[in-house]
């Protein structure tokens, strides 16, 4: 569900899909993916009623592993957490290409969470051989860390530095950005075969 204010309504209803009010769609649904921003998590479950006998699968660990939402533990509380941003996983699935995932099951109540995360995660366009067993807290750090002090932090500013290193001692942008950008990809695919 998105609610009715959603810039993504429009891109929604032009990929087939009907499109309702978050609380619409979890009036019917026994499995809810939790896919806002970490800290709306827990007023979100307030607003919804009664939750306990749904499953919820959530794509980071953050909110659950360091209680910033509380469910029942009448709940199934699953993680599958995509490795890559949510754009580029979206165009990895329409393409039929897949990726990998972290998962985790913090509570089986159902006894059926495990099954429902392997059946989850293949939907999206993770197969089981793409699975990599974590926690929520294991993710939650991990995730943290990884992009704020590698590739969102450490990472960009390289490339920034960098560029501008090259262009203070009179290279031209575009030569900067063919040295210092433009290849990038071309590496961190010879990194992801052989290592760094």
């Amino acid at each position: 569900g998105l609610p009715p204010k959603s810039k993504s309504r429009i891109a929604v209803r032009k990929a087939g899909f009907r499109v309702v009010t978050p609380w619409q769609a979890i009036d019917s649904a026994d499995i809810i993916s939790v896919l806002l921003p970490d800290h709306k998590h827990q007023e979100f479950f307030n607003k919804i009623g009664d939750i306990s006998s749904k499953t919820f699968i959530f794509a980071h660990g953050l909110s659950v592993a360091f209680g910033l939402a509380k469910l029942p533990d009448t709940c199934d509380t699953i993680l599958i957490a995509p490795h890559g941003p949510g754009l580029r996983i979206r165009e990895l699935y329409q393409s039929g290409k897949t990726f990998t995932a972290f998962w985790a099951v913090n509570n089986d109540a159902s006894g059926k969470a495990r099954q429902i995360a392997s059946a989850y995660a293949a939907a999206i366009g993770c197969p089981p051989k793409s699975l990599f067993k974590t926690s929520f807290r294991d993710e939650a750090i991990g995730d943290i860390f990884g992009e704020q002090a590698v590739l969102c932090g450490g990472l960009v500013g390289l490339i920034e530095t960098g560029f501008d290193t090259l262009v203070r001692h009179g290279l031209s942008p575009e030569s900067a950005y063919l040295e210092c950008v433009y290849q990038l990809d071309l590496i961190i695919d010879l990194i992801k075969k052989f290592g760094p």
